[in-house]
This record gives C-alpha cells, structure tokens and sequence, in this order.
C-alpha cells in the first residue's frame, strides 16, 4: 500500500472522530454553555440593583407630638384691670364728648356700688347732653338687681329738665325695671312731658307693663 493511501485512510478516521465528538457535544444538555447576558442587560440589571429610586428619596421627619401627659395648656395673659377712680380721672382730663362718653360707660359697667356713686356724680356735672344719653343707655344695661333702688332713682331723675333724647332715654331704661317706683316715673311722664309724642310712648310703655 502506499504512502499516499495510507495518509488519505488516517485523514479519514480523524474526519470521523470529529464529527462524532461534535455530535456528542451537541447532544448533551451539560455541555452546553450558559448564555451570556448581553453588555447591555448586565448593565441594566446591575443598574436596578445598584440604584432604588425609593431608597434615594429621604422620609420626611415627621415632628414629635407631645403626649398627653406633657401637654401643658395654654396660660391666657393677664387682664389689665382698671379702677372706677382711674375712670374718673380720665372722664376728668378729656373734655370730648365722644372719649367721656366712652369711658363713662366704661365706669358704669363695673357695676359696683361704687362706681354707681361716682356715676351719680358724673351725671349731676356733666354739660353733655349726648354724654347724659349714653350715661342713661348704660345704666340700662347693667344688672338689675344690683343698686336697683339707686339706678331707678337716677332713670327717673333723667325725666325733667333734661334734653329730649335723655327723657326718651330714660322712659326705655326705666320700663326694664319692674318696680312700682320705676312704673310712677313713667306714669308721671306720661302725664306732665312737655313733648306729647314723648307722652304717647310712656303710656304706651305703662300699657305694656300692664299685659305682661
């Protein structure tokens, strides 16, 4: 055999053994590699891992709320306080009627027996007969049952010799106090006013007193 042949016969078997190797690697699952993840998927997914968007965004402190035990409520600040002789002293230096109307209704609204003195004081001095008014509306609205005797002579004083808007004044303080004595001062008025549609009021007012 010669040389040529005998080369041709080796190149043959090798040919065949590689094919079969070939073929049993294909073949066998363990054999073949695990697939590579793309440069492109490694990334993102190292990217996902290595970054949370939650975990970048930092909570809120929230402020600590004090138990109920450590709450301690709220002072309120001192009401300033004021005394009827300080009152006097200032209806004294001001001689505008708006201002001593003001604080003369500040004074009787202590509504004490007395500031009532100094307010039976004031009314006899004072020249203002838009100040007397507001003395008068005052009076009115304080408590009745406090000084009522000392109010409803001071109302019914009010009824003569004063200003028309001072009678008319009068006659509604006196109607909300029921005494007999606040009652014979409307009587009066209703009777002896000099003004006649004054008149028809205090015994419109005694006829109301009289249905209630």
């Amino acid at each position: 055999m010669s040389q040529s042949r005998i080369a041709f016969i080796y190149a043959s078997i090798a040919a065949s053994a590689a094919v079969i190797a070939i073929a049993v690697w294909w073949l066998t699952p363990d054999a073949v590699p695990p697939a590579q993840p793309s440069p492109v998927k490694a990334i993102g997914v190292q990217s996902t891992h290595s970054f949370s968007p939650t975990a970048a965004i930092a909570e809120p402190s929230q402020p600590k709320s004090p138990s109920d035990d450590d709450a301690q409520p709220a002072k309120a600040p001192p009401v300033p306080t004021i005394t009827p002789e300080e009152l006097v002293r200032e209806i004294h230096q001001t001689s505008d009627p708006t201002e001593r109307a003001q604080t003369i209704c500040a004074l009787v609204a202590i509504d004490t027996p007395a500031s009532l003195a100094e307010v039976v004081r004031l009314w006899k001095n004072e020249r203002y007969p838009n100040v007397r008014e507001a003395l008068i509306g005052a009076i009115a609205e304080t408590d009745h049952d406090t000084d009522t005797a000392a109010k409803v002579a001071l109302l019914g004083s009010a009824l003569s010799g004063q200003a028309r808007n001072v009678r008319r004044a009068a006659l509604d303080g006196l109607i909300q106090f029921s005494t007999p004595a606040a009652k014979a001062y409307i009587r009066q008025a209703a009777t002896s006013d000099p003004d006649k549609e004054l008149r028809d009021i205090a015994r419109e007012l005694l006829n109301i007193a009289a249905g209630e």
